[in-house]
């Protein structure tokens, strides 16, 4: 940029991200030719991520015979430690961050033709999920000056390092049902109306990396839920060579 208070703007993300994921999944169901079917099972999965960011902004005044961010940038990139000028990718005083989210989840349904050609459909689900995060505390901001463009805490030298390590957790539990009712009016036609309610866990944001730390508190968010009705229709014509569906939905 070379509009503004800085002439000279420039940032890195050099981000290194490992994922671990197991999930387990036990189902018994039904054979699906009665006039009462069913599904029950369980669900659980545990994903750990550990996330380093090394990002950072380099910001200049743009004063004449101050030099850009350009040098001082490339100096940290290509070097671990820029005053020794040794070489190494890894970027200088890199932030460390961590989430371990647990889930247990157990479902049934139950399938009930009531009368000929209607079907009484109910479900749901019942959720735990624990979350661990944990990130870095920081009191500066995350940014590097190019020499002789700012007072401290302008660095040439990169980002200061985190003041140390800040953890927070969040638990949750809920129950999401769906209630669907189907009449099969002919072989080739279906009609249905159906209600379900959503919710995403409350959990913690980790958003805020590169000039920011980690607030658990600040960056805590409680639960979502959304109702969900719909109504539609499943043909098929000319002996199944052609397919039309139609559904409207309301989301809540």
């Amino acid at each position: 940029s070379t509009t503004g208070p800085f002439a000279f703007v420039g940032a890195e993300s050099p981000f290194e991200d490992e994922t671990d994921l197991q999930s387990h999944e036990l189902r018994l169901a039904s054979s699906g030719d009665n006039k009462v079917d069913w599904v029950v099972g369980g669900l659980y999965w545990r994903e750990k991520v550990d996330f380093v960011d090394g990002s950072y902004n380099c910001l200049n005044t743009g004063v004449p015979g101050r030099p850009p961010c350009g040098p001082v940038m490339a100096n940290i990139t290509v070097n671990g430690n820029p005053s020794s000028g040794s070489p190494g990718a890894q970027p200088l005083n890199p932030d460390l961050w961590f989430r371990d989210t647990t889930h247990y989840s157990i479902y049934g349904l139950v399938d009930w033709e009531f009368i000929d050609r209607w079907n009484l459909i109910l479900e749901g689900r019942y959720t735990w999920e624990d979350l661990d995060a944990e990130g870095p505390l920081r009191t500066q901001s995350r940014f590097v000056g190019s020499p002789g463009s700012f007072p401290p805490p302008g660095n040439p030298l990169g980002p200061p390092a985190a003041d140390g390590v800040v953890s927070g957790s969040r638990s949750d539990d809920f129950f999401s049902p769906k209630a669907t009712v189907q009449w099969r009016v002919t072989d080739d036609a279906q009609v249905y109306f159906s209600w379900a309610q959503a919710a995403k866990p409350a959990g913690i944001a980790l958003l805020t990396g590169g000039a920011g730390g980690f607030d658990p508190v600040g960056q805590s968010f409680d639960r979502e839920e959304m109702q969900v009705w719909e109504i539609g229709g499943k043909t098929q014509w000319f002996d199944r060579r052609l397919t039309v569906n139609a559904a409207a939905f309301f989301q809540d």
